[in-house]
């Protein structure tokens, strides 16, 4: 699989094939083979090897009971081990050296802090908005109370699988606030990497909807905690849309505008639509970061008199969502309150918007 556009192994399942010793739990694990010994940190993109701090192309991940790591890592880090990319899976293979005889050997297995010989360097992935922040194997010392909070978020069911999707950490920490609206534009050929469809049992009708693979992994998450609280009605309309979609559906909205009203000019319906819908280049869902849901028969401020919506209002921002035109905020974002659409920031970030109040175009004032 990847992440981020980083090429990962199961890291557990190589580890019991060569009969490593696993000693953890899914935050934090040790791994070792012949008197060596690594340490990987789930959501962390450094490891401790033989004690001193290495980097990864990407976060330890722990899903399904397993740790996962980058490929890279293991090439450049296991000794006796050669691990490649085949298409989209990783092939493992055992390296060989002569022995006293010049007869061919494989390589005892072991952990080196020191790059494998020939392994290149892990290449770390750009994201939109990189930071600076610094890495550590330890979990950050920082005096930010509301990390306490943020970092020990519980569930009513094991979402352990997901965590790293829904609280991204590192130079992924700010790569989802990326800001679209009627003056920050994007480009016609913006499609986010990768996209994804949506597990079907949580959206409309089964119907194919899309989303940036991260946020749909958080959407994923949020929607087994919805269906876990009893808000079993709820479903997921729309999320991806390209530039020609928002074109033709705008357009849609313009005709009906005028349709229902035989007096407007097309300057006056494109007015109306303006407060509701965005034109091409101005629409976040092109981003692949947010999506529309709700549990009536189609969206309507009505679904804020919904318990589901308090659900969500009390919630989302532990899967990394907040919602994106609030009520009270008509004047900065410019557009009508939408109580079913719902932006994909990360849980950091999305805690923040939560806890005081604002808008994204307002949060992202304060970062300045």
């Amino acid at each position: 699989m990847s992440f981020d556009g980083v090429p990962y192994l199961n890291f557990t399942e190589l580890a019991r094939h060569y009969d490593f010793r696993i000693v953890g739990g899914k935050d934090s694990t040790r791994f070792s083979a012949n008197g060596t010994e690594a340490r990987i940190d789930v959501g962390f993109r450094t490891a401790t090897v033989e004690g001193e701090t290495v980097t990864m192309a990407g976060p330890a991940l722990y899903l399904d009971g397993s740790y996962w790591v980058p490929v890279e890592f293991v090439s450049g880090h296991v000794r006796g081990l050669l691990a490649t990319v085949l298409g989209e899976h990783p092939v493992l293979s055992r390296t060989t050296e002569p022995d006293e005889n010049g007869e061919d050997v494989e390589v005892p297995l072991a952990f080196s802090a020191e790059r494998v010989d020939g392994a290149p360097d892990p290449v770390l992935p750009v994201t939109d908005i990189p930071s600076t922040e610094p890495q550590s194997t330890e979990p950050p010392v920082t005096e930010d109370p509301d990390l306490a909070v943020i970092n020990s978020v519980t569930f009513l069911q094991d979402l352990s699988a997901y965590e790293a999707y829904m609280n991204p950490t590192g130079d992924a920490r700010d790569a989802y606030l990326v800001l679209v609206n009627k003056t920050e534009k994007v480009t016609a050929d913006l499609v986010p990497s990768p996209v994804v469809k949506l597990n079907t049992d949580y959206t409309y009708n089964g119907r194919k909807v899309e989303m940036q693979e991260t946020a749909a992994k958080a959407m994923e998450a949020m929607f087994k905690e919805l269906f876990k609280a009893g808000y079993t009605d709820m479903h997921v309309t729309s999320g991806y849309r390209s530039y020609e979609y928002q074109v033709s559906l705008y357009n849609e909205y313009v005709s009906q505008e005028m349709a229902d009203n035989k007096k407007l000019t097309r300057a006056e319906a494109e007015a109306i639509v303006d407060t509701y819908s965005a034109r091409a280049g101005t629409s976040e869902h092109q981003t692949g970061l947010c999506a529309d849901m709700h549990n009536l028969s189609s969206a309507n401020v009505k679904f804020a008199k919904k318990d589901a919506y308090k659900w969500l209002c009390e919630n989302a921002w532990k899967f990394g969502f907040v919602l994106r035109f609030p009520e009270d905020k008509v004047d900065i974002t410019g557009y009508s309150f939408e109580p079913w659409h719902w932006r994909f920031v990360g849980r950091y970030h999305a805690y923040k918007i939560w806890q005081e109040g604002l808008c994204l175009e307002e949060y992202l004032e304060t970062l300045e």
